[in-house]
């Protein structure tokens, strides 16, 4: 999981690391969060414009490479 913080794997469920037991935690309860924010969304859905999605990318490697 050099990564990935978290795996959903199919007939199994979820497997996430993390720094600490806490960071753990945290990231499976965000998981969890999205995955109910998906399902009560149903149809009102829409993908990121590309623009919003490489920022979202952008920060999330320069958090990742603060923590390291």
């Amino acid at each position: 999981m050099k990564e990935h913080d978290l795996v959903l794997m199919a007939n199994h469920g979820v497997v996430v690391g993390g720094y600490d037991y806490n960071d753990a935690i945290e990231k499976a309860l965000f998981f969890d969060l999205v995955c109910e924010m998906l399902v009560r969304a149903e149809d009102s859905l829409r993908p990121l414009e590309t623009s919003a999605a490489d920022e979202f990318r952008r920060q999330r490697v320069s958090r990742r490479n603060k923590a390291v």
